[in-house]
């Protein structure tokens, strides 16, 4: 497999653009290559050194980094494509890439951090696709993506409710109209699951799932449904009538039943 880089080209606003501003580039270019080469390898520590393989003399700079040393080939390729992909899509949007977790989108953000007095843009490639050229939108966007991922926290969980408004418009969901505070849940369910999400239809049920919920409202708000259960309608619970007759004390006196069972 041959071996793929990454151009950086530095636009200068008047005169050449200083060392120190390069070697930021660089520092936060290898940076984001790193965080996303560690997630999507799941790996604590890179699989790849980048090195400096070429540099052009003319204006605007151009310099081309590439693996020096790899473990994987095919994650370092893939970072490098997240890479571009990745830092465009949040200039466009305030929503994380895939790959992008929270160490990769900080790095996003350092790196067009450089566009200050020296430079007018900075543009990036791989191999023969067209240069791309990000913004401070970037670090907008990431702050209010870190902003808004810090206001929810998930968990695993079972949520219990009634089942409601299905829609299979553009994704499979359900709501969820939670029993004790009436909460409407979000429910993403696979396609799979549109039958029996259909034969529980305004049914009591338990749905089981990574659960998303807001710090702020104290509440769940979605929940990605791996499981689900239905629940006895409450016509088929038992009532106090129900439960009446039932012997528990084997014949004893209330009295004579709980002191047996505090004397062993």
């Amino acid at each position: 497999m041959a071996r793929r880089s990454l151009k950086i080209r530095a636009v200068e606003r008047d005169g050449p653009v200083s060392v120190a501003t390069v070697v930021r580039i660089l520092r936060r270019t290898v940076k984001l290559l790193s965080e996303l080469d560690r997630s999507i390898g799941g790996t604590s520590t890179p699989s790849t050194r980048w090195g400096l393989l070429s540099a052009s003399k003319q204006s605007p700079l151009t310099v081309e980094i590439g693996e020096i040393e790899t473990d994987d080939q095919a994650v370092s390729g893939m970072a490098l494509d997240r890479f571009v992909d990745g830092i465009i899509a949040l200039d466009q949007h305030a929503a994380a890439p895939d790959y992008y977790t929270e160490p990769c989108l900080e790095a996003a953000k350092s790196l067009v951090g450089v566009l200050s007095g020296e430079l007018s843009k900075i543009e990036f490639a791989v191999g023969d696709r067209d240069f791309v050229s990000p913004t401070q939108h970037v670090a907008a966007n990431v702050d209010d993506i870190i902003g808004r991922e810090a206001r929810y926290y998930a968990e695993w969980t079972t949520l219990e409710g009634a089942l409601e408004k299905v829609d299979v418009h553009n994704k499979t969901t359900f709501s969820l109209f939670e029993f004790l505070h009436g909460w409407e849940v979000s429910c993403d369910f696979p396609e799979d699951m549109l039958d029996e999400v259909g034969d529980y239809l305004r049914q009591r049920v338990a749905v089981y799932g990574e659960t998303r919920y807001d710090r702020r409202m104290d509440r769940p708000v979605a929940i990605t449904v791996e499981k689900m259960d239905r629940l006895r309608s409450r016509s088929e619970l038992p009532t106090l009538a129900d439960l009446s007759g039932i012997d528990i004390t084997d014949g004893d006196s209330s009295e004579d039943f709980v002191r047996r069972l505090r004397d062993g």
